[in-house]
């Protein structure tokens, strides 16, 4: 039982979602199970070969990732960082925070206004 009485609620849906925040692009990390599949969204991974560098699931550069990835690093700092094609951005994931209530709130807004 919970306090106030009732069954204990089950977690939320977003349980182990992690969105960094962002101005441009709407990011949600989490284990692939807690990932919702949306008809045109684009999925994003780490790479075996680059571990700190996320890129889109459906494109691999031409240059040899752990190169891209070591080059990256020396400018950019900290990691794991996301690199998108369209919209061109290089994105810091290091600062993603739990999908709590009142973030999704602050991101609702954010992309309401």
């Amino acid at each position: 039982m919970r306090p106030g009485g009732g069954p204990p609620r089950a977690p939320p849906r977003r349980a182990g979602l992690h969105p960094p925040p962002h101005a441009d692009v709407l990011v949600v990390a989490g284990r692939a199970e807690h990932l919702p599949w949306c008809e045109g969204v684009l999925y994003i991974a780490p790479r075996d070969a680059a571990p700190a560098l996320w890129l889109p699931t459906t494109q691999r550069p031409q240059l040899p990732l752990d190169l891209l990835q070591r080059a990256l690093e020396r400018r950019h700092r900290p990691s794991p960082l996301l690199m998108l094609r369209e919209p061109a951005q290089l994105m810091p994931l290091h600062r993603a925070l739990p999908a709590s209530d009142e973030l999704i709130a602050q991101i609702r807004a954010r992309w309401q206004d």
